[in-house]
């Protein structure tokens, strides 16, 4: 139900499509890539799960951290010239969608 989660579960899917443009030697931060993609797919779900707003919020900043460290493992590969660039777009832009969803339901669910 959560559009945040239909959207980050897409993102995963970019990530896995540039990643295996990475050429080989770099498979440990491919492997970031795509475990912090899924991470944040997991921490939007267990966030929606949750009935007190302290929790879902905290799975939702944890699942924005990991969007970040995702994109930034990202553009370090594509800093080094490694991986397709427009695949490094397509998913930059999908978390960047992720974050701001992240970012409002943080709003919504943040105590205080």
């Amino acid at each position: 139900k959560l559009d945040a989660w239909h959207v980050a579960r897409h993102a995963r899917k970019l990530a896995f499509a540039f990643t295996r443009t990475v050429p080989a030697g770099h498979a440990s931060e491919c492997q970031q890539i795509n475990r912090a993609a899924a991470s944040v797919v997991r921490n939007i779900a267990e966030g929606a799960s949750r009935w007190q707003p302290r929790d879902k919020a905290h799975r939702y900043e944890i699942a924005n951290g990991e969007a970040a460290e995702a994109v930034s493992a990202v553009q370090s590969l594509l800093d080094c010239g490694l991986g397709d660039f427009d695949q490094a777009m397509a998913f930059e832009d999908a978390m960047d969608r992720v974050s701001a969803m992240l970012t409002g339901l943080l709003k919504r669910h943040r105590p205080g």
